[in-house]
């Protein structure tokens, strides 16, 4: 939006394309140091089978922690990403044939890792009982 009024604050003052590129390059960076982007922050993911369930899916998520920039955004492409690794193909494509627990709740599918983890795991007493360390489910 700032970027849109700089644009049109120098098609009004008549300058030339190139003053106007040079105005509106000073203003952008002006923005990133008043107001920098913050980066998006890193959410390590502990997966882990319910020892109830041992019997039912073999195998084990070695690489703990799982770097959630890996897995992806939402909590779909975590159910994905254990379906993948533990050779469970025909679950990919079936939303509800395996649920996710974070902290002892079910999770829905369709939303954010980074929510999940700021709304549910970093509430929870088991994140308290980590120290906060930033590793969530």
């Amino acid at each position: 939006a700032m970027r849109e009024q700089a644009e049109c604050g120098a098609d009004r003052r008549g300058g030339s394309g190139a003053t106007g590129r040079a105005l509106l390059f000073i203003f952008e960076q002006l923005c990133s140091i008043v107001c920098p982007e913050k980066p998006k922050p890193e959410y390590k993911l502990m997966l882990n089978k319910a020892p109830t369930q041992e019997e039912f899916i073999r195998g084990a998520m070695t690489k703990n922690p799982y770097s959630c920039a890996a897995v992806g955004p939402l909590m779909r492409d975590v159910k994905n990403k254990i379906c993948r690794d533990l050779d469970l193909g025909g679950l990919i494509e079936d939303d509800n044939g395996m649920e996710l627990l974070v902290s002892g709740q079910i999770i829905k599918l369709e939303l954010p890792v980074a929510a999940v983890y700021e709304q549910v795991w970093a509430k929870s007493a088991a994140a308290q009982a980590c120290g906060g360390s930033g590793q969530s489910p």
